[in-house]
C-alpha cells in the first residue's frame, strides 16, 4: 500500500529505526487521549507496541484515525489547512526556543531548574508528536490522487511507474524505506515470473 505505514493482517505496521531512548520515549509518550483530544482527533491511536525498530498499531483502531483524516480530506473542510498553519506555529516556536535554550549556561542551573524546563519541553514535543502522525494519512491520499492522475498519461506497468509516482511524492530523493519497497516489488514480480516457490528459491537469489 503506498505511504509509509503498511498493513499485515489485524496490525498497520512502520519501520521506525534506532532513535535515542530519550526521543523515542517522548514519541511513546505523546499517544495520550488528553493530548489526541487537544489536537482535535476524535479517533485516537493510544494502543501501540514497538519491536524490532517497528511500531505496531491495531488496525481496527488506526483505520479509524485514517479515515478520519481522509474524510476530511475528501470534503475538503479547511482541516487541512488549520493543521498545517497550526503545526508550523508550533514547530517554529520550539526552534526558537531551542535558540534561546541553546545560550543558557547549564553549569550554573540546578537539577530542579533543569528539570522543570526538560519536564516543560517534554510536554511541547507530546503536543508536536501526535498530531505530527496525521501525515501518514494525508500521504496514503494524495499519493492516490497522483497515481490516479498520472494513469491519465503513463500506462500502470510501465517498468519506470513508481518512481514517476516518487518524483511527486519524494521529490529531494528517494527515501531509504520507500528505496528498499520499490526493490522488493521488483523481486516479488521476478519471482512471480519464475514461478519460484519461497520455500526454496532457486539458487540465483541466494
Amino acid at each position: 500500500m503506498p505511504g509509509a505505514v503498511m498493513r499485515s493482517g489485524q496490525w498497520r505496521i512502520k519501520p521506525s529505526g534506532q532513535l535515542p531512548i530519550f526521543l523515542r520515549y517522548m514519541i511513546n509518550s505523546s499517544f495520550d487521549h488528553k493530548i489526541a483530544n487537544k489536537v482535535g482527533f476524535k479517533n485516537h491511536i493510544v494502543n501501540r507496541v514497538y519491536l524490532n525498530h517497528m511500531m505496531y498499531w491495531p488496525a481496527k483502531e488506526y483505520d479509524l484515525l485514517e479515515a478520519e483524516i481522509v474524510g476530511h480530506l475528501k470534503r475538503n473542510d479547511g482541516w487541512l489547512d488549520n493543521y498545517c498553519r497550526r503545526e508550523l506555529k508550533k514547530a517554529e516556536y520550539l526552534y526558537e526556543l531551542g535558540l534561546r535554550l541553546k545560550k543558557i549556561d547549564w553549569a550554573k542551573r540546578t537539577s530542579q531548574e533543569m528539570k522543570k524546563v526538560l519536564d516543560d519541553l517534554l510536554n511541547k514535543y507530546r503536543d508536536v508528536a501526535c498530531p505530527w502522525y496525521a501525515q501518514y494519512s494525508i500521504d496514503v491520499y494524495y499519493e492516490d490522487i497522483l497515481e490516479e492522475q498520472l494513469l491519465k498519461y503513463i500506462k500502470a506497468d510501465h517498468p519506470d511507474f513508481r518512481k514517476f509516482v516518487l518524483v511527486f511524492t519524494d521529490p529531494q530523493e528517494e527515501t531509504d524505506v520507500a528505496g528498499e519497497r520499490w526493490r522488493l516489488m521488483k523481486l516479488a514480480k521476478k519471482f512471480k515470473e519464475n514461478k519460484e516457490k519461497l520455500n526454496q528459491l532457486s539458487k540465483i537469489y541466494h
